[in-house]
C-alpha cells in the first residue's frame, strides 16, 4: 500500500514541472470531457466519468469543488477538514456542508511526458433528500363468519404442478471456464497465451418495468490489463477506460430495454476477454462471452489454451 501511495504521490508532483518544460501553445486535450452521475442531493454519491481520446491510460486525480454561483470562477476545492481536502476519487458522497452549493470536479490526467485537466460542467443546487411519506394506516377488515362445514368432496386426482414464475432477480458471471471452444486458425500465431488469471465480468440486479436495475458490474483482471466500457441505446451513453480490476458505478443503475454494454479486456499480446450485455424487458440481459486475440479488437469464439 505504502509503494502504490508513493508512485501516485510522486505521478502528481511531476504534473508541474511537466507544464513547466512543455512549449507555449503545446497544452494537451487528451481529456475530451468530464461528467457527473448521480443525483446532487445529501447523502447521494457522485461519480464523475473522464472520456479520454488515446488508449494510454493515465495517473488521474479528482479535485472536487464547492461553487457559490453557477460560474466556474467561484468554485473552490472541498476540505473535509482544515487544510485535509476531499480524497481524490472518483466518486464523492454529498456532505450537509454541501447543501445551497453547486458542486463540480476537476479531473488531472498525467502521461509520460504531458499532464492535461478538465473541468465537468456544475451541478443543480444541493438540497436535501426528499421524504419519504408515511402510509396511510389501513383499517382493519371486519371479520368474516365462519361457513357452515359441508362435507368434503372426492378429491379429484392431484394435477401436476405449474411451473414456478421466473424470478425477478438475476446474476450473472463468477469463475471463468476455461477458453476451450475451438482450434486456433491457421493464420493464428502457434502458441497463444492467454491473460493470468483470465478477467471474469459479474453483474447483479433485478428485472424493473422496461429494463434492469443493475446493482453490481465488476471487472475481475490482472492490474496491467486495460478495461475499455461502451454503453449505448436508449438513456446510455458511455465510453471510458480504466485499469486492471474496477466497479464499473456509472453504469449499476436503472437501464432501459435496449441498452447494449461492451466490455473489452486487453493487454497486447495475451488473448483478452470480451463480453456483451443486451438489456431486455422481463429477462435477464442477454450475455455474450468471447475472446480477443492478439491484434483484433473484434471478438472471436475462445481457441483451445
Amino acid at each position: 500500500m505504502s509503494r502504490t501511495r508513493w508512485r501516485y504521490g510522486a505521478a502528481f508532483a511531476l504534473m508541474g514541472v511537466v507544464a513547466a518544460v512543455l512549449p507555449a501553445g503545446a497544452e494537451a486535450h487528451h481529456v475530451q470531457s468530464v461528467t457527473i452521475t448521480g443525483n446532487p442531493v445529501v447523502g447521494s454519491t457522485l461519480t464523475a466519468v473522464p472520456v479520454l481520446s488515446v488508449p494510454e491510460m493515465p495517473l488521474l486525480e479528482y479535485r472536487w469543488q464547492r461553487c457559490t454561483s453557477d460560474l466556474q470562477k467561484d468554485c473552490s476545492r472541498i476540505m473535509v477538514a482544515p487544510n485535509v481536502p476531499a480524497p481524490s476519487a472518483a466518486t464523492y458522497t454529498v456532505a450537509a456542508a454541501d447543501k445551497g452549493f453547486r458542486l463540480a470536479v476537476r479531473v488531472l490526467a498525467v502521461f509520460e511526458t504531458e499532464n492535461d485537466s478538465k473541468w465537468s460542467p456544475l451541478t443543480a443546487v444541493v438540497t436535501d433528500p426528499v421524504p419519504v411519506p408515511t402510509p396511510t394506516p389501513t383499517p382493519s377488515p371486519t371479520p368474516t363468519p365462519t361457513p357452515t362445514l359441508t362435507p368434503t368432496p372426492t378429491p379429484d386426482p392431484e394435477p401436476d404442478p405449474e411451473p414456478a414464475a421466473p424470478s425477478a432477480v438475476f446474476s450473472q458471471g463468477g469463475a471463468s471456464p476455461a477458453p476451450v471452444l475451438r482450434a486456433p486458425s491457421p493464420a493464428a500465431p502457434a502458441t497463444l497465451r492467454f491473460l493470468r488469471p483470465f478477467p471474469i465480468v459479474r453483474v447483479k440486479g433485478t428485472l424493473v418495468a422496461g429494463g434492469a436495475d443493475i446493482t453490481l458490474l465488476r471487472v475481475k483482471a490482472p492490474s496491467s490489463a486495460t478495461v475499455a466500457v461502451r454503453c449505448k441505446g436508449p438513456g446510455c451513453r458511455l465510453d471510458a477506460r480504466y485499469f486492471g480490476t474496477t466497479r464499473i458505478g456509472a453504469l449499476e443503475r436503472v437501464l432501459r430495454a435496449g441498452a447494449r454494454i461492451t466490455i473489452r479486456v486487453m493487454r497486447p499480446p495475451r488473448v483478452g476477454k470480451y463480453v456483451r450485455l443486451v438489456v431486455r424487458d422481463g429477462s435477464p440481459p442477454k450475455r455474450r462471452d468471447a475472446c480477443l486475440l492478439p491484434g483484433s479488437p473484434r471478438p472471436e469464439p475462445c481457441p483451445a489454451a
